[in-house]
């Protein structure tokens, strides 16, 4: 299946299929509208990291885990 990539937002990496779990950094800058995590941001400037878990089953993602330092975006939306 070669090289799959995950796309959220305006983040974009690869995340090989080898091993069968692999762990990314995706990086946002953004400006989101409104709510965001249960935080009302309104279109505040928020860059914050999210560590992703991937296992893979059968050459295709087949579970994602993800942590986001919400301590980070709530100190940018005040």
């Amino acid at each position: 299946m070669g090289n799959p990539a995950l796309v959220w937002a305006d983040a974009r990496f690869g995340c090989p299929c080898r091993p069968a779990r692999r762990r990314s950094r995706p990086a946002f800058d953004c400006r989101p509208k409104g709510w965001f995590l249960g935080l009302r941001v309104d279109g505040k400037r928020i860059s914050f990291s999210e560590t992703v878990f991937c296992a893979f089953r059968d050459g295709k993602i087949g579970q994602v885990w993800s942590i986001i330092d919400k301590a980070i975006i709530e100190a940018a939306a005040a």
